[in-house]
């Protein structure tokens, strides 16, 4: 659970992020040939790219911490899973696909999420952005879930068995 409302925070924020990408920019014209930038609206896009950053560095502390916890209180079932045969890389896909279920989750809860958010507090003719925007962000995350969790997995499941299940009775 945690780790896709992790997953669908973070996506919410991509989602508002790239809502205000999308946005055309409106500068302040005096005579038609100068134009002075709107300074509000690109102080607005930079704070909210980084909320965004910030959202998206918590996500992956929060999906590392999650992967190796999940691997330190499976192993004893992966070690007795490797004395039966499965190879280390079996074990890390497993323990990686327990965490990209929840992301999957969360990232197609986090785009209409998003999306209903923002419509709470846009204007009236704001811009969407393009459905291909947000489907690359939802895939990119969990791409960089299936990344991130994959190191903690695997250093987990390289762990001796028999150092493992010595452990374990003692």
């Amino acid at each position: 659970m945690l780790q896709a409302c992790s997953t669908a925070t973070t996506v919410i924020a991509i989602v508002a992020l790239l809502t205000l990408y999308a946005q055309q920019e409106r500068g302040y014209g005096l005579d038609g040939s100068s134009v002075l930038p709107n300074l509000r609206g690109e102080h607005d896009r930079r704070l909210m790219l980084a909320v965004t950053i910030l959202l998206i560095a918590l996500a992956v502390v929060n999906t590392i911490t999650l992967t190796w916890t999940t691997a330190m209180e499976a192993r004893a079932n992966m070690a007795i899973a490797r004395t039966l045969g499965a190879t280390p890389g079996q074990i890390t896909a497993g323990l990686s696909t327990a965490q990209l279920l929840p992301a999957l989750a969360g990232a197609i809860i986090g785009i209409p999420l998003g999306i209903g958010l923002l419509s709470l507090f846009a204007a009236r003719n704001a811009a969407e952005p393009p459905s291909s925007w947000l489907l690359g962000a939802a895939l990119a995350t969990l791409l960089a879930t299936a990344a991130l969790t994959a190191l903690p997995a695997r250093l987990a499941a390289r762990r001796p068995v028999a150092q493992t299940l010595s452990a374990e009775t003692a």
